[in-house]
């Protein structure tokens, strides 16, 4: 495992992603029940932690989730949980 995170750029179990970059729920997120309300729907990355700050450092805001206003449609996931569109 390898991991790389400088500045908006985080490489982590085999691709890079960056702030601004469109994505959805990796067959891996998908078994995560605490993403079910974004199973099939599509996200832009809006902030990457520093990895060994935070537990879940990919802030993403989804769209057309219901039941996430409370956090402003974004829900923090890990890099393995997701996928570029």
């Amino acid at each position: 495992r390898d991991w790389r995170h400088t500045g908006r750029v985080y490489l982590l179990f085999g691709g890079i992603m960056k702030v601004g970059d469109l994505v959805t729920l990796s067959a891996a997120g998908k078994k995560n029940k605490g993403n079910d309300l974004v199973v099939g729907k599509v996200g832009v990355i809006v902030e990457i932690s520093e990895p060994s700050q935070a537990k879940y450092p990919i802030n993403v805001r989804w769209f057309n989730a219901l039941g996430l206003r409370h956090t402003r449609d974004t829900l923090r996931v890990k890099r393995y949980e997701i996928k570029k569109v």
